[in-house]
């Protein structure tokens, strides 16, 4: 589940409440202390760099429990690329007690969806259509059969339609999966060439932040320049 918010007129991603996308961008990690704590570490991690107040709209993020979601952002570059970075940070409480840190880069502009989301769009949409019409069509096979041909019995013919509705969910499913990392590839503005640097900037700051929660000492966010 992603949670879209809009913070300082920009509309910004949230992250992953329950698994972490394939792509390194957003990142997170689970941490074995409380969510305070692990904000504290985080803030402490971006230290050098300029800390972007958000906008108080009056409403917060809350994971599906109700507890809240800790965020701030912070401005950096990275290496190899030329524009400045936003770095947005979101701590979530997790119902084993566990606390799951977020970071999520984008550009540091006003965010437009871009013509190439909207074709992504239209593509998958498209994708959706041919593959239900063809379930749709073996459906109808399965019902002549068993209704005009008779040479199935009932039994095979629940089996079928049930077997066809589960396609039919898993390809909504996936068009929803990919139309969700088509929008989060859009809002970050991230060329596909700094997809290794974010991972390696994101596995550095993690690592300073567990630093910190075992009380080590750092004086910038690791992988990031000023």
């Amino acid at each position: 589940m992603i949670l879209l918010r809009r913070t300082g007129g920009v509309c910004l991603a949230g992250f992953l409440l329950l698994s972490q996308i394939a792509v390194a961008n957003p990142n997170s990690r689970a941490f074995t202390a409380s969510a305070d704590d692990v904000f504290r570490a985080a803030k402490k991690a971006a230290a050098g760099h300029r800390i972007l107040i958000p906008q108080d709209e009056g409403l917060k993020d809350l994971t599906d429990s109700g507890q809240e979601i800790q965020s701030f952002q912070f401005a950096t570059t990275l290496p190899g690329v030329t524009f400045r970075v936003i770095a947005e940070i979101s701590v979530e409480p997790q119902p084993d007690g566990t606390t799951k840190l977020g970071i999520f880069f984008h550009r540091d502009r006003p965010y437009v969806p871009s013509s190439s989301l909207e074709l992504r769009e239209q593509q998958l949409q498209n994708q959706l259509e041919s593959k239900i019409a063809t379930l749709e069509q073996e459906k109808d096979k399965y019902e002549t059969r068993y209704e005009v041909i008779h040479d199935i019995d009932l039994e095979t013919y629940v089996a079928k339609q049930k077997e066809i509705h589960r396609k039919e969910y898993e390809a909504k499913l996936e068009e929803i999966e990919q139309e969700r990392q088509a929008k989060i590839a859009d809002l970050a503005g991230m060329p596909t060439s700094s997809f290794s640097t974010m991972d390696t900037a994101a596995e550095k700051f993690f690592k300073l932040v567990e630093q910190n929660l075992q009380g080590g000492k750092t004086k910038t966010a690791a992988g990031v320049n000023h």
